[in-house]
């Protein structure tokens, strides 16, 4: 994999990597997030230094850091989510024009997360090369992360008991030779591993 992130276009969705047909699968209504932005500081840094992953590499990966993030309900009223403080900071992922809210410091899981994402809109998937030999499919974002520094190609689905859309499998097995899934090691990483490694 190419280390050179700073020569490479945040703008880099590989378009012939599927996406949901409107004709055939029914219209989802999303929840709209509007987060607003910040600079990376010294506690993002200090975050995400201790997996050795730098903030080239994050905004290879479209992940921004957010000063609030908003919801907009059915009524168009603007609720706050979360506001970035020095303990508890924001992150939000953009996958395939969608995004999830991720904080890491946040106490609770209440609040921990936040997304308008579907099954398509899987973790990596725009960042993967035409080709390659191995395909790691892994539990999470920061686990693609920390496998792209080691040299390896990674995606991480919506969570662990989700599905792959068929379209999508077979635009991964038409990429690579090889595919592996690499879940947590506890009882539902371990389950829905199997499963999934049966499944495609």
């Amino acid at each position: 994999l190419s280390k050179n992130y700073d020569n490479i276009s945040n703008n880099n969705s590989n378009p012939s990597i599927p996406i949901m047909d409107s004709t055939k699968s029914r219209q989802v209504l999303k929840t709209q997030i509007i987060p607003t932005y910040r600079n990376w500081n010294k506690i993002d840094f200090n975050y995400w230094n201790r997996y050795e992953i730098p903030f080239s590499l994050l905004d290879y990966y479209n992940i921004r850091p957010c000063e609030r993030v908003y919801v907009v309900t059915r009524n168009g009223e603007y609720i706050l989510f979360a506001e970035h403080t020095k303990n508890n900071p924001i992150y939000c992922y953009h996958i395939a024009g969608s995004m999830k809210i991720y904080r890491p410091l946040n106490p609770t899981k209440k609040g921990k997360w936040a997304s308008n994402c579907d099954s398509f809109n899987i973790q990596g998937l725009e960042q993967l090369p035409s080709k390659g030999e191995l395909l790691i499919i892994t539990s999470s974002m920061k686990d693609v992360l920390v496998l792209n520094l080691m040299g390896y190609n990674a995606i991480a689905l919506g969570g662990e008991g989700n599905k792959i859309p068929e379209s999508i499998l077979d635009f991964l097995w038409a990429c690579f030779d090889n595919i592996v899934v690499f879940y947590d090691n506890d009882k539902a990483g371990l389950e829905y591993g199997i499963t999934l490694s049966e499944e495609i």
